[in-house]
């Protein structure tokens, strides 16, 4: 028979054996399988049309950060503007999906964006940013950001299709292939119908 003293000796290793494994914060929001720098989109939210969203938890944030606000027409029209990132904050998502995610995320991050007094978002701003690039207009009046580092930069475009939202990067410089491919997308359904801006849709 075993000894008071032997079973005192393994009584922790079995309970450490018999527990639970403990859970994983945010396991069921795997992180998107990508080798680029995390692109978020601004202006999704009508409540919350000055905040950034992000599929996962950004890292140090920028003093300063570069916001293209989209123009759903013409890509020409797309502007710079820049803001102060602050206070990462987790979400429930709600119908946004990022490219180099399978579904929706059911948790996203925020990021406030506060204005230095030059740029202001209204609630009916659409925009894009990537953490850790910087955004250049071209000759033609493209912006484009080299989101793999490439040297081959890929234009910023968004549009409105038939029930939703659609911001892209591309390398193509054709607005309307037959069959589009972008490097990076975002989709946001608006749930009602809208007249397409898309330029496939046309």
């Amino acid at each position: 028979m075993s000894s008071p003293a032997a079973l005192a000796m393994i009584a922790p290793l079995l309970a450490s054996l018999l527990a639970p494994a403990p859970a994983l914060a945010g396991a069921e929001d795997p992180p998107p399988e990508v080798a680029w720098p995390q692109v978020g989109v601004v202006g999704v939210h009508r409540l919350h049309y000055d905040h950034l969203y992000l599929p996962k938890r950004p890292g140090v944030l920028p003093e300063t950060l570069q916001v293209v606000i989209l123009d759903d027409h013409d890509p020409r029209r797309n502007r710079i503007a820049r803001f102060r990132p602050c206070c990462a904050r987790r979400v429930v998502n709600e119908d946004l999906y990022f490219s180099g995610v399978e579904g929706r995320l059911t948790h996203v991050w925020r990021v406030r964006l506060e204005s230095d007094g030059d740029d202001m978002l209204t609630e009916w701003d659409n925009g894009i940013a990537v953490l850790g690039k910087e955004f250049v207009r071209r000759d033609d009046g493209l912006i484009v950001v080299d989101l793999q580092g490439d040297g081959r930069p890929e234009i910023v475009r968004g549009c409105v299709s038939r029930e939703g939202v659609y911001i892209y990067l591309s390398e193509s410089s054709d607005p309307a292939p037959e069959d589009p491919e972008p490097l990076w997308d975002f989709y946001w359904y608006l749930g009602y119908d809208t007249e397409p801006t898309c330029p496939w849709l046309q």
